[in-house]
């Protein structure tokens, strides 16, 4: 989460800078007007005067005169539409991200939100349970989709608060795999929890990546599997597998993820017997615990095919 937590201060201080270049711009241009420059100037001189004169204790004669010319001064500006004095988006914090006593302001908590939301989008197809209309299809698996969907969405509902770790999604080619495990990410996502969606292609060469990186900068290459509060492999059995590579840095993973109670969800054209054989015993016994996993097999038509 370190990449959002920088972008939020990032955003804190461009939306800050550009508060303060606004009214500076906007104060150069009124002072192009003789009225405004006049009063300008003697509000300014009248304001360092009684503010000395406050820090001394003393009382200034000129208060009553400072409040009447700015007063004028501000309603020249606000004739003319122009603003010397910064508008920040968030004036509880003035774009700092911390309020007055010390504490975290509300605007840094949605700015968290709203980053993670669209980092855990990242390549999630853009498909909701509400965009499912295999009920009016004409397809073999239509009931065993119908029951999916109904489950899948009490799971995303009650996430993280569900004993299923893992969901393992098994099928043909277009048996609608994909879109149930987008629905399921975009659920989560939309509740802001953080989702790593990956094809078992990309997955797979990143761990490669990590395997040959030099030991300098392969720490973070591996972060966003095991950080997330959802990791979603698309496609398992379509990648190569490197030897010394591919078995061991996904054992590494599923083994961390689930035994720290952080969910997996893999699509896969494998069947579970099938799976076995091509990851061996460790990886199978990690993701078909039957303590917190979850196997459905969809066979049937192409819906892709169905729709055209």
């Amino acid at each position: 989460m370190a990449d959002v937590k920088s972008s939020i201060t990032t955003i804190l201080s461009r939306r800050r800078r550009s508060a303060f270049e606004r009214a500076r711009l906007d104060w150069e241009k009124a002072r192009k007007d003789a009225t405004f420059a006049a009063l300008d100037d003697k509000v300014r001189s009248l304001s360092v005067q009684v503010a000395y004169n406050a820090a001394s204790g003393r009382e200034d004669e000129n208060s009553a005169l400072l409040k009447e010319l700015t007063s004028k001064r501000d309603e020249w500006l606000k004739a003319h539409k122009l603003s010397i004095t910064p508008a920040f988006t968030c004036p509880e914090c003035e774009d700092t991200g911390r309020r007055a006593n010390g504490e975290v302001c509300a605007c840094v908590k949605r700015l968290f939100n709203e980053l993670v939301k669209n980092k855990s989008r990242g390549a999630l197809p853009p498909f909701r349970f509400k965009d499912n209309a295999v009920s009016s299809m004409d397809c073999a698996q239509q009931k065993t989709l119908d029951k999916a969907y109904s489950l899948y969405k009490k799971f995303a509902d009650e996430f993280p608060d569900t004993p299923v770790k893992c969901l393992i999604l098994s099928g043909n080619v277009g048996s609608g795999k994909t879109c149930l495990m987008a629905a399921v990410g975009n659920a989560l996502a939309d509740r802001g929890y953080t989702v790593c969606f990956t094809t078992a292609f990309r997955f797979n060469k990143q761990l490669l990546e990590y395997h040959t990186s030099d030991l300098r900068v392969k720490a973070h290459i591996l972060d966003e599997f095991l950080d997330a509060d959802m990791l979603m492999i698309d496609d398992l059995g379509t990648e190569q597998i490197y030897k010394n590579v591919t078995l061991e840095y996904m054992y590494d993973i599923f083994d961390t993820r689930l035994s720290e109670g952080k969910s997996v969800m893999i699509t896969t054209n494998l069947d579970n017997s099938e799976l076995n054989d091509r990851y061996g015993e460790r990886i199978y016994s990690r993701l078909f615990n039957k303590r917190y996993s979850s196997y459905k097999r969809i066979i049937g038509s192409d819906l892709r095919m169905i729709k055209r």
